[in-house]
């Protein structure tokens, strides 16, 4: 905004006033007072700077720094890692997910529909072909009972349902193989358990007179030796089988003969010695006899223990010969 004119006039004329160069120059003019009241001259004010428009503002020097690339937060990067899996995942098995639910829901539909023919299909629940309304209808003509009487004879005579028999016959098979399994480990156990107590057991099963003595009857059972070794084979008994070969071993098995001290043996007589009245005199060939008979069991245990006392006895009064 300018000043007015008879202001711009009076601010000249005092610029000139002032201009000139005084005549005396030692003879300085008083300054003048301030004006009073802090008015002040508008133009002795410095001119102010000129104000750089908005257009002209200076711009400030392209910071290089800003230009650089900002070093990325590791958090950022784990977390920008786990968005690409996880989008990568959801890409893939979206897709597939989609498929099985349709491949799902298509199956469910196709079951629907074979129930809903079955149902249609289906006989009724007696299995008589009948209606309820027929049903009821024949139970108010017959009679309550006779239509029971005849759902309960269908009821019976309808076939039952058939099984699984694929698996069943597996099932089968496994346990007849199992079974037999097993009844070859038990039979392989009785054979060495048998061996273990009885060495011997075929060699003596070989023997005639062991076959003699199984067809002889316990005393003590009643039954006869075959039927109980019999019994015990069938049921695996190795305890009981080896008890029998036992027993037979034990009866065939020779007494030992009792050695004579040399001190009591007789010196040999030229002269015979005159056996005791009434008592009988051996031969060593009656006694080999004895002995032979005694282990084929041809005496009984009191007869056998008799005779062979006696010849104990004969060998001390001289009557053996």
């Amino acid at each position: 905004m300018s000043l007015p004119k008879s202001v711009q006039a009076q601010a000249e004329a005092a610029r000139q006033h002032f201009e000139a160069k005084p005549e005396n120059p030692e003879e300085q003019p008083p300054a003048d007072p301030a004006p009073e009241g802090g008015e002040r001259n508008p133009q002795e004010e410095p001119p102010a700077p000129d104000e750089p428009k908005p257009e002209e503002k200076t711009q400030p020097a392209d910071d290089p720094a800003k230009h650089e690339p900002k070093a990325e937060d590791p958090d950022a990067l784990y977390w920008k890692h786990r968005f690409q899996v996880i989008q990568g995942k959801y890409n893939r098995e979206i897709p597939a997910l989609r498929q099985e639910n349709d491949e799902l829901k298509q199956q469910a539909a196709d079951k629907d529909r074979r129930i809903a023919e079955l149902e249609q299909q289906a006989p009724t629940a007696d299995g008589s072909g009948l209606s309820d309304e027929q049903i009821a209808q024949f139970r108010t003509t017959f009679g309550e009972d006779l239509v029971d009487f005849v759902e309960r004879m269908v009821t019976q005579r309808a076939p039952a349902p058939q099984a699984d028999t694929g698996n069943t016959r597996e099932l089968q098979e496994r346990l007849e193989r199992l079974e037999s399994e097993k009844q070859e480990d038990a039979q392989a156990r009785f054979w060495v358990n048998l061996e273990q107590a009885v060495p011997t057991f075929r060699e003596v099963n070989a023997d005639p007179k062991f076959h003699q003595f199984l067809a002889q009857f316990d005393p003590q059972t009643g039954k006869q030796r075959q039927q109980t070794l019999s019994e015990a084979q069938q049921a695996l008994d190795a305890k009981g089988v080896a008890d029998i070969f036992r027993a037979y071993l034990n009866q065939a098995a020779p007494a030992p003969r009792p050695t004579v001290p040399e001190e009591q043996v007789e010196p040999r007589t030229t002269r015979a010695t005159e056996a005791p009245q009434g008592k009988k005199l051996w031969t060593r060939a009656d006694i080999n006899q004895f002995y032979r008979d005694k282990t084929a069991g041809r005496y009984g245990a009191e007869e056998a223990e008799r005779l062979e006392a006696d010849i104990f006895a004969a060998q001390r009064e001289g009557r053996v010969r």
